[in-house]
């Protein structure tokens, strides 16, 4: 069994052996001569470095193409953000200055407050829709423009409202809504982004909060990212909230079909930068960017497509580069080929010409190897003709016994086989081919034996050569046939023996052995008697021998090849190479022809719709301009007006051909014959149907065409389902009129006809139907018909024209349920002049109808389909809905120098490591005239000394912005430049930290922000932001209480005796966090406490003792004694009102009293001296001793955990209520 294992191998291995044969010996493979080896050589070479040439041109190419995308876009997110923020920071000045210079400088019931609120409005009209004040229980007090407020509005409701009352220190910005609070006359909705905030209502005599609203045009932010996305390619821009909510996407209507996914949610994860992010299924790279104060996110998404369309434009010229320095090496390599070749060719030929007796010279020249081969050649010829003669004697007398030899000969090889197979055949019991084998072999034999003869019968020979075929035979396995053509008369005739078997043998090895079983391969051997002459021919059907061969085969000239392979074909390796080269000449033709001529202008797509520039179009031709920017068509919107017949379609369909256009987008025109009309356009140009099929006069039949539109049938059931649904079934009696629009459209028909079914069926009598023709004024002949109690409206046309008539939800009585899809209709519904509203999704039509055309002109194999759109039934209860406001936004869219700044940090420059260990802390504050700030900041600076050691040295450096952030960000700028590792900032203006996060965040440089507390959205933009404060309105709390408590231990403090406490406020700054918490606290914490207030006025002192004593001095010769209560945002501004009273001449008795809020060691003092009654102590020892202890954990890599911070960024201080009776434990601090 092993044997025959391996013998099934060897067999395997000769069957290969004799395919590979096969294919040199067929001409499959060309011999190479030393010229065409080098030049192939050469050439190989070249494509490597060609092709790893181009390779990295191309990769090299990408890359600066996405990093020049990145950049751009990088650079367009940054402008776009400081565009944006300058723009919402003017509306919010705008919003302070209704709330600073009107709403508390005014009464309300004032003409001038009434003037200033107008006047405000009036000059911002640009920026704003609408302002309003509200109570604090959801009342209208003021609104511009004067416009009534709808009975439902619900203010105290909404978002924007509960935020400014749950979180009064801030400005909040909602997402973009509909503003729906107010009546509208003009039927139309604003999309507005809402500012609102807590405010103090001066309302008489009695202190009211309410909300200031203050709606922004969401035009403004459109408006710059529309512009930003029309000069962009591929790349896109869009702005979500911190939640991830999205506030505007240029392709927002295909997000809200589920068209178009955006990972919006994911980005609130991610700080400002660049991030490699999946972008639809493909690789992409999202640039990130904060706006500062609102938390916002504005993205700038460059997808990979990016890369691929910019390097698609330059793509022939790195190919046309590579051809072109192809073929020059290609060039240089036929030079240099030759150069080595030719000196070796001529020695060849000089030794050709010699063997053949032609010359007796031999070539020398070349380069020295081959001269030193021509001086060698030509010696051993010389030597050789010396041999030659000696060779022919030795030869002449060898030649007698060759005939001897040969007769005797038999191939050991061939008779080795031969047994092999014998031996085979009986080990597979093939016994009787065995037996023939061993038959023809002892035939074989006995001739070539012949008892020693060398002259036999020619049947003799024919029998060995027959006997040799047959064992050849079942060797080859029958992959040829032998025929034997002999005479008669000349087998009796005598020859030499063993002249046939080696020409067949010769047949076999170089003619058909190598051939398949299906060739057909034969040999045939011929015999015949001419005169006194005996031929004897083997004819075989191989391969053969081409004419050169045949000419120089008895010639011993050294031109006819072994084997059967040709020497030398340099010819055809010439005409090889020659052919490459004009393949890859015409290849670069053919990318230098597409360069200059491979701009193809995008296809153009006719759409012919009845009066184009009818707004009810508007959807529908977004849908279509969105989808043909993707699929890069131009779309071009034929300007029609009432189409009243097919001739006028036909007519605007043949100018659009002759403009040449691609493919058409029709809205089929009324009538019948419309169909023959598109069936003439149908093996001309693609084209879709939009809204509904053509007409037929069957009543449910539908055309062949390709049509994108609503199901108009179910449309027409839907609204009498509906208006089923609202009467709870009991439509018996009720008369119900039909209107719809041309008759001879499949939309109409269809409408009324779904809609009459359903209605019949539940009992509703329909009285009248009524189909508008053209021009006629559908109004006027409503109103003639029969009176009904419902009206069904099924075309958009006349349910505006007959809602607006409308009056109490009523038109002649009859109440309306339609078919709409313009902006007015919304209005109508919302006014309750409309019951009812069945919408169709006309942007889904226009965006499906193009996607389908492009998908036909793109592929012209492409079979379009029909496409079924949405509908909606939308009631006025809807209309503010999340949902259905994405529907309708569908509808609506939407230094001092470095040097001189490192002498304040001693033998500090620009970072290079921290191996030093030396811990350089940068503190900023808002001013140098805070007292507060001030012993904070010492002590600061003081904590951090204690924390220094033999390892680690600290350096603090301390400037102010002097009231002016754009100062302030310049010194933090140039901290950083000059080595600062942590800074401490105390912000000039809360609301606006953007660029000392984006200078800090640059260079990873930690920020604790103190005192002056940023908005949330900003303190979480990067996780190395934090704010080490106080919450202020605990501190307005703890002041309300302790003048409660005075007061109602004093009862003397109310002078006058009128039950009421007359009372100024000493506000620290306009919009400043503390300073509105801490007043709204403190007042509300009196009302709290049962003490009845009366508001005499308040005055921002910007937190300053001399400010504030002048603004006291004022009120004291306004109000005089009438002043009673002092309430101070901070005891800088208490203290000055304590220095007012003291210049004033003022006596203690006559003092009002005066409470103020930080524990300042003069205000202790003054509380212990009984000039002022109490204060709320602000620990700045604990908040310093937090702020040196997170700036050395930072520094060192600790892990803050145990910081114990709120939400991983706050640490609160708690404050402590400051009266006459614990003053003292205080002042030992």
């Amino acid at each position: 069994m092993k044997r025959n294992d391996t013998k099934r191998k060897e067999n395997y291995g000769y069957s290969i052996k004799l395919r590979m044969q096969r294919w040199f010996c067929r001409g499959r493979f060309i011999s190479w001569d030393i010229q065409s080896i080098i030049m192939a050589v050469l050439t190989a070479l070249t494509i490597v470095t060609t092709v790893l040439m181009g390779f990295l041109i191309y990769s090299r190419f990408k890359m600066a193409i996405r990093q020049t995308a990145v950049a751009n876009t990088e650079s367009v997110v940054e402008s776009a953000v400081d565009r944006l923020e300058a723009d919402l920071l003017n509306v919010r000045q705008i919003s302070n200055a209704v709330n600073y210079n009107i709403i508390q400088e005014y009464d309300i019931s004032s003409q001038e407050f009434e003037r200033q609120f107008s006047l405000l409005y009036e000059i911002n009209t640009d920026k704003i829709q609408s302002m309003a004040l509200y109570d604090n229980e959801g009342n209208l007090v003021a609104a511009e423009p004067l416009v009534n407020e709808k009975a439902d509005a619900g203010a105290a409701q909404q978002d924007w409202y509960r935020n400014a009352a749950d979180e009064i220190e801030n400005i909040h910005f909602s997402s973009p809504h509909i503003q729906n609070l107010f009546e509208d006359g003009t039927y139309r909705y604003y999309w507005v982004i809402s500012l609102s905030r807590s405010v103090d209502i001066n309302d008489g005599e009695k202190p009211v909060s309410g909300v200031l609203l203050v709606d922004m045009k969401y035009s403004m932010i459109r408006e710059i990212l529309e512009r930003i996305n029309q000069s962009s390619d591929e790349v896109y821009y869009y702005l979500c909230n911190r939640d991830g909510e999205m506030i505007y996407h240029p392709r927002q209507a295909e997000i809200d079909r589920g068209l178009l996914t955006e990972e919006s949610g994911q980005i609130k994860e991610y700080e400002d930068g660049t991030y490699e992010l999946p972008v639809n299924g493909r690789n992409g790279s999202v640039v990130v960017g904060s706006i500062s104060y609102t938390g916002w996110r504005l993205v700038g998404v460059v997808p990979d497509s990016v890369q691929t369309s910019k390097i698609q434009q330059f793509w022939y010229y790195i190919v046309v580069t590579t051809l072109i320095f192809f073929m020059m090496l290609l060039g240089v390599n036929r030079i240099v080929a030759r150069k080595i070749s030719n000196p070796i060719f001529k020695l060849n030929e000089s030794v050709k010409a010699y063997e053949t007796g032609k010359t007796k010279d031999i070539y020398i020249g070349g380069f020295s190897e081959i001269r030193h081969l021509g001086y060698s050649v030509k010696k051993s010829y010389e030597q050789i003709e010396v041999l030659m003669e000696e060779i022919i004697r030795q030869q002449n007398e060898k030649r007698k016994s060759e005939m001897d030899a040969l007769q005797s000969q038999i191939n050991p090889h061939f008779l080795y086989n031969t047994l092999e197979s014998i031996t085979w055949m009986v080990e597979a019991n093939k016994n009787e081919e065995a037996v023939f084998m061993i038959s023809e072999l002892a035939k074989l034999l006995r001739i070539s034996l012949s008892k020693g003869r060398t002259v036999i019968r020619i049947a003799d020979e024919l029998q060995h050569s027959t006997s040799y075929m047959n064992i050849q035979k079942v060797r080859y396995k029958d992959r040829f046939e032998t025929e034997f053509l002999i005479e008669e008369e000349i087998k009796e005739y005598c020859t030499i023996k063993l002249i046939i078997q080696p020409i067949l043998e010769n047949a076999i090895y170089y003619g058909v052995g190598n051939m398949d079983e299906d060739d057909g391969g034969k040999i045939t051997v011929k015999g015949k008697k001419d005169g006194n002459d005996i031929y004897i021919s083997v004819i075989d059907n191989g391969m053969g021998m081409s004419e050169e061969i045949v000419e120089n085969l008895l010639l011993d000239n050294g031109k006819v090849p072994k084997h059967g392979k040709e020497k030398h074909m340099t010819k055809r390796n010439k005409i090889t190479f020659l052919i490459a080269e004009a393949l890859l000449a015409v290849l670069a033709a053919y990318f230098f022809y597409s360069i200059f001529h491979g701009d193809v202008p995008p296809k153009k797509v006719a759409v012919i719709v009845e009066n184009s520039g009818d707004k009810r179009w508007d959807s529908l031709l977004n849908g279509m301009k969105q989808a043909a920017k993707v699929q890069n068509l131009s779309l071009i919107i034929c300007n029609t007006d009432e189409q009243e017949s097919s001739e006028d379609e036909q007519e605007m369909i043949r100018e659009q051909l002759e403009n040449d256009v691609d493919a058409f987008i029709i809205n089929p025109a009324p009538g019948q014959d419309t169909k023959q009309v598109l069936e003439q356009l149908q093996g001309t140009k693609p084209f879709v149907l939009i809204t509904q099929d053509i007409y037929s006069y069957e009543a449910d039949a539908a055309s062949s065409f390709v049509t994108v539109k609503p199901d108009n049938y179910k449309m027409g059931q839907e609204l009498a389902e509906q208006m089923l649904k609202n009467t709870s079934g009991l439509m018996n009696g009720k008369r119900i009129g039909v209107v719809a629009g041309n008759a001879r459209t499949e939309e109409s028909r269809n409408r009324v006809r779904g809609f009459c079914e359903v209605m019949e069926a539940g009992g509703g009598r329909i009285i009248w139907k009524y189909n508008q023709e053209s021009k006629e004024d559908a109004g006027e002949i409503l109103k003639a018909k029969e009176k009904v109690d419902y009206l069904a409206v099924l075309d958009p046309y006349i349910l505006d024209e007959v809602g607006e008539k409308a009056e109490n939800g009523f038109y002649s009585g009859a109440e309306i349920y339609g078919i709409g899809t313009s902006i007015k209709a919304f209005s109508l519904l919302d006014a309750g002049k409309i019951q009812c509203l069945i919408v169709p999704d006309l942007y889904e039509v226009g965006y499906e109808s193009m996607n389908e055309i492009a998908s036909k002109l793109k592929n012209s194999w492409y079979q379009m389909e029909s496409h079924e759109t949405e509908i909606q039934v939308v009631y006025k209860k809807d209309l503010f809905s999340e949902d259905i406001e994405r529907k309708k936004r569908r509808k609506a869219m939407i230094f001092l120098t470095v040097s001189v700044l490192a002498l304040s940090f001693p033998g500090c420059g620009k970072k290079e490591n921290t191996s030093d260990r030396t811990l350089r802390v940068g503190i900023v504050t808002y001013t140098q005239d805070d007292p507060f700030i001030n012993t904070m900041t010492e002590q600061i600076r003081e904590d951090l000394k204690l924390k220094e050691s033999k390892d680690m040295k600290i350096l603090v450096s301390v400037k102010n912005g002097d009231n002016d952030q754009r100062d302030q960000d310049e010194l933090v700028e140039e901290m950083i430049a000059a080595g600062c590792d942590v800074l401490c900032v105390n912000l000039v203006d809360r609301t606006a930290p953007s660029d000392i996060i984006k200078a800090a965040r640059q260079e990873k440089i930690p920020v604790i922000f103190f005192n002056r507390e940023p908005v949330k959205e900003d303190l979480m933009q990067w996780d190395q932001l934090y704010y080490v404060g106080c919450d202020a309105k605990q501190s307005g709390e703890m002041q309300g209480e302790i003048a409660a408590d005075y007061l109602k231990a004093h009862p003397g403090a109310d002078k006058n005796q009128d039950g009421k406490i007359q009372y100024v406020l000493l506000e620290g700054e306009a919009g400043h966090q503390d300073a509105i918490s801490r007043t709204d606290c403190s007042v509300k914490t009196l009302i709290e406490n049962g003490i009845e207030l009366e508001k005499l006025s308040y005055q921002f002192a910007d937190w300053n003792r001399g400010q504030a004593e002048n603004r006291m001095s004022q009120l004291i010769d306004h109000y005089g004694t009438e002043i009673e209560l002092v309430i101070s945002n901070n005891d800088e501004m208490a203290l000055g009102a304590v220095e007012a009273y003291k210049n004033a001449g003022y006596s203690q008795e006559q003092r009002p009293v005066i409470f103020g809020i930080d524990g300042l060691e003069d205000a202790l003092e003054a509380v212990k001296e009984g000039t002022m009654q109490g204060t709320v102590y602000n620990d700045n020892v604990d908040q310093a001793g937090e702020i040196a202890r997170l700036a050395v954990d930072l520094f060192k890599g600790n892990d803050i955990s145990k910081h114990k911070l709120k939400d991983g960024r706050y640490y609160m201080s708690l404050y402590q209520k400051v009266e006459t009776g614990n003053v003292d434990e205080f002042l030992e601090k």
